[in-house]
């Protein structure tokens, strides 16, 4: 048992009030939902969700809907996820207390930036920053792990780490290993998408290949010792994607096969999009070209319409790399233009979310 969920069992036993044992509890089940143990969590949201109906508490409605925010959320439920959010925010706002503002707003932050929003998002970081020397770890380690991501997705990884390095310190402030674990699965992440893109542009990338290893290596090494299922499902795609860097094409193939296979309904529908992209390519490298076509005709155009640039320009990028296994020159020069102005969309964002994100950062410089 960790110590944030041993320290919070204790004083949800101890205290002698039902509004502070609704709040701990609700503070539990967030926890649960970002350990991956969805059934406690959800009973304890059943539970709380009956409390609240003869009991008034402004902060136990708060994690209530952040809660069920995570649990859309995980569920690829993006929608529901941003409902819930903003509920949790507005009523945040009702109760006027900084912790549940910088809580709140860190998480909206965390759901709008994953769905494109990514002016509202930096917003959002703006506020909580603004609120967090009012506020518990959880807030602090959250806030700092969004701008250290922000940073990293902007190509920024050096300027991302001393925000990781804070976010660590809030994390084991309150001894939550599952915030230890997201810091280094999300520094692997970035610092990877960083890698491909360096691909895409042509660049040399072995190096940070064998630096990729270890981080990738690290976290799932991190879930397994503290029992976390947080990654469970997305840390096997991401050694696939690595085995196909290492142009150990046959290996990934098989891994990417076997992950296809078995992922479930929470993998987004971009992380499928973009894995079917990559074990098309690994499939025609090998000579499987008619199994790498179907590939490419099992992703739905719905879900790559919906694609951010960056993941749109890799996927372009494999296209064109397929077209010119199969001799076909001309499709094979059209991918890559494609790709090419995919990279030019996302530098753009990358600037304009950089621009943001520096200035909140330094107007709010005194609360962080």
């Amino acid at each position: 048992m960790s110590r944030i969920e041993s320290n919070l069992l204790s004083k949800i036993e101890n205290s002698s009030s039902a509004l502070e044992r609704a709040v701990l509890s609700s503070r539990l089940a967030v926890y649960y939902f970002h350990k991956g143990d969805s059934r406690r969590a959800m009973r304890l949201v059943e539970e709380l969700r009956a409390w609240s109906m003869v009991n008034d508490g402004l902060d136990v409605m708060v994690y209530i809907n952040l809660a069920e925010a995570t649990d859309f959320f995980q569920s690829a439920q993006t929608e529901g996820a941003i409902k819930k959010a903003r509920r949790a925010y507005a009523l945040s706002f009702a109760s006027g207390k900084q912790n549940l503002i910088a809580l709140s707003a860190i998480w909206m932050a965390h759901i709008l930036f994953n769905n494109g929003q990514y002016a509202d998002a930096v917003s959002m970081i703006g506020t909580s920053l603004k609120n967090i020397h009012q506020s518990e770890a959880l807030a602090k380690t959250r806030c700092y792990v969004m701008i250290a991501d922000l940073l990293g997705f902007c190509g920024r990884s050096i300027e991302a780490n001393p925000w990781y390095f804070k976010a660590r310190a809030a994390a084991v402030e309150e001894g939550d290993e599952i915030a230890i674990g997201q810091i280094i699965y999300n520094s692997a992440v970035f610092r990877f998408n960083n890698v491909r893109l360096a691909q895409v542009r042509g660049l040399p990338i072995e190096e940070e290949l064998r630096l990729l290893e270890l981080m990738i290596s690290s976290s799932s090494n991190y879930d397994v010792g503290v029992n976390s299922s947080a990654f469970k499902s997305l840390l096997p795609m991401l050694n696939a994607q690595l085995l196909m860097l290492r142009e150990d094409y046959v290996e990934s193939s098989r891994t990417f096969a076997q992950w296809l296979q078995f992922s479930d309904a929470s993998v987004d529908a971009r992380i499928i999009t973009l894995c079917r992209a990559d074990f098309a390519l690994s499939l025609a490298i090998t000579g499987l070209l008619d199994q790498a076509i179907e590939q490419f005709r099992l992703i739905d155009e719905r879900d790559e319409s919906t694609l951010p640039p960056d993941e749109a320009a890799i996927i372009n990028h494999q296209r064109s790399r397929i077209y010119s296994i199969v001799g076909d020159n001309a499709m094979a020069e059209r991918h890559s233009g494609i790709a090419r102005s995919m990279l030019q969309e996302h530098e753009h964002i990358q600037n304009e979310i950089l621009s943001r994100l520096l200035k909140e950062i330094a107007f709010n410089s005194s609360g962080s």
